[in-house]
């Protein structure tokens, strides 16, 4: 009887599914990953290392695993180290970006980095609606749009976008209001909030 090769893949198979998975085989490293990447890792700076006496160990199933579980929450970036690459923030830089301007699935123009742009825009403006601060006429509705489909609610190249188009006429004053209610909600400073929320602003528009 003829199997296929199970190393025909040269181990390239970060982002696709296993064929067979045995649960059980490093679980417990499996486990503490998560662990570690569910609470944050202790603040920004901190690296985790996963390594093995040799090839061979699993280091690619359990980020297969990882990958699976965590998708939806984090983000993958897969940084190749060949021609002299090196870790460098430059070079770390240039594969998220990469990876972030890939289209999402269903969408023939939307980008990962689009979609982020404006979950984060909406994450901030939510709070705003919910107290009352930025007045609107059914605040559920609203609340439910930025909720739900911040893609299209901050589509600021659509003509119908209401809210794209409010936030972007009173951005200078609103801007440091999105900042504040991002910095209280990620532990960033309100320096380093400001700055993406400008920055991911002006992208987005």
């Amino acid at each position: 009887m003829n199997y296929a090769d199970p190393f025909s893949s040269r181990f390239e198979v970060f982002g696709r599914e296993h064929n067979h998975r045995i649960e059980s085989i490093n679980r417990e490293a499996i486990e503490e990953l998560r662990e570690l990447l569910k609470s944050g890792c202790g603040g920004d700076g901190r690296v985790i290392v996963l390594q093995a006496p040799r090839a061979g160990y699993g280091k690619t199933s359990v980020l297969q695993s990882l990958y699976r579980d965590l998708g939806e929450d984090h983000e993958f970036v897969r940084v190749r180290l060949t021609g002299g690459r090196t870790t460098d923030a430059a070079h770390v830089l240039e594969y998220v970006l990469q990876a972030l301007c890939e289209v999402v699935s269903g969408s023939t123009t939307l980008t990962r980095l689009d979609l982020l742009s404006r979950q984060i825009l909406a994450l901030g403006l939510e709070p705003l609606v919910a107290s009352g601060e930025v007045p609107c006429q059914d605040r559920e509705s609203a609340l439910a749009a930025l909720r739900d489909d911040p893609a299209q609610t901050f589509d600021f190249h659509h003509d119908g976008a209401a809210t794209a188009h409010w936030t972007k006429s009173n951005f200078e004053v609103l801007g440091p209001r999105l900042a504040a209610e991002l910095s209280r909600a990620s532990g960033a400073s309100l320096r380093e909030s400001s700055y993406w929320v400008e920055l991911l602003f002006r992208f987005a528009t």
